[in-house]
Formats: structure tokens, sequence, C-alpha cells
């Protein structure tokens, strides 16, 4: 079984146990600033305001606008990484509680699960929503290959269909990142009452 190693010798004089409950309270302190940033959802809220630009001027390259594409991925990095830091958290908060007696179990262990699966749940639908997204700007600089399409003439309707969902994809996208915001700082409150219980 593995051991809560201490740092410094004020925190060897500690139990086994409070090494631990240590430990473990600093997975809220990670929750909540993943929580509470908004950096993705303004990173996504960039790709949805380049698509509306594309609509309005009608300037899609048509070999696509590296700017698009690069927003889109500042975007999935962004999520990407607050999934990577949320896995984490996810994953000590597990191991401590198996060398805590009695954090595992009962209804705020309960929550604090449901919460975590919701927020990665989000996380993949919104990755899903903006793969969609990169897809359809790539179409739709297809389209405009195949019709030989010139700067400031009307942008053909297929082309603009595909805009149009790749919007209303975005939009999609920035639900799920806010429900997983959401689900985030609900998982920070059910940690620390997890935490807390018997205290």
């Amino acid at each position: 079984m593995a051991r809560a190693r201490p740092y410094n010798k004020r925190e060897w004089e500690l139990g086994e146990e409070e090494r631990w409950r240590k430990l473990a309270r600093t997975v809220p302190a990670v929750l909540m600033p993943i929580g509470t940033s908004r950096k993705a959802i303004r990173s996504t809220m960039k790709v949805k305001s380049a698509i509306k630009a594309v609509r309005r001027t009608r300037s899609l390259s048509v070999s696509g606008e590296p700017s698009d594409y690069d927003l889109l991925d500042g975007a999935h990095g962004k999520i990407e990484r607050i999934s990577a830091t949320h896995a984490k958290a996810g994953h000590l908060f597990v191991r401590c509680a198996a060398h805590l007696s009695g954090l595992q179990g009962g209804a705020a262990w309960q929550a604090w699960e449901n919460h975590r699966a919701d927020a990665d749940r989000f996380a993949n639908e919104a990755r899903q929503c903006l793969s969609r997204v990169e897809s359809a700007i790539e179409a739709a600089g297809d389209v405009l290959l195949a019709v030989q399409w010139r700067r400031g003439r009307r942008l053909p309707q297929e082309a603009r269909d595909l805009l149009h969902r790749a919007k209303d994809d975005v939009s999609k996208a920035l639900d799920a990142l806010r429900d997983m915001h959401r689900a985030i700082v609900l998982e920070f409150f059910d940690a620390w009452m997890v935490l807390n219980r018997d205290r």
C-alpha cells in the first residue's frame, strides 16, 4: 500500500491518515479555478465570431483561413488542458479516499462521482462539436473551390448552410462548456462535503 510522503518535518509529525487528508484537500483547490475559468468559453466564442464574420463579409479563403483553424486549435487545447487537470484531480481524490476511512460511499461521495462524470461527458460533447465545426469549415472551403468562388461574391447556398451548421455546433459547444464548468463547481462543493463529513 502506498504511503503519503511528508515534505517537511512538521508534516512528518502528522499521522498517516492526516497526511492523506491534507493531500485530498488539495483537490478542491484545483477544482475551483478550473471550474470558474472562462478561457475555454472565450476561446470558443472567438470561433463563433469568426464564423459570423465570414458569413457577413463573405471573405472565407478558398483554402480556409489559417486563423479559423488556429482559433479551433486554441479552443480544443484549452478544453484538453481543463480535462487533463480535472482527470488528475479526480484520480488523486479517489486515491486519497481509498486511504481514508469512511470517505467513499454515502450521498456526498455519490454526488461527487456523478458531477465528475457529468463534467467529463460535457467536455467530450464540446470537443465533438468543435470537431464538427472544423469539418464544416473545411467542407465550406471545398465548396468554394468546386464552384471557383471569388472574394466579394455571394457565398453559394451550400457553403452558407455549412457555415450555419458550424455556428450551431459552436453554440452547442458553448452550452456544453458552460455545463462542464457548472458540474466542476458542483464537484468542488461535493469534494468539500466529503472531506468535512463528521468534522
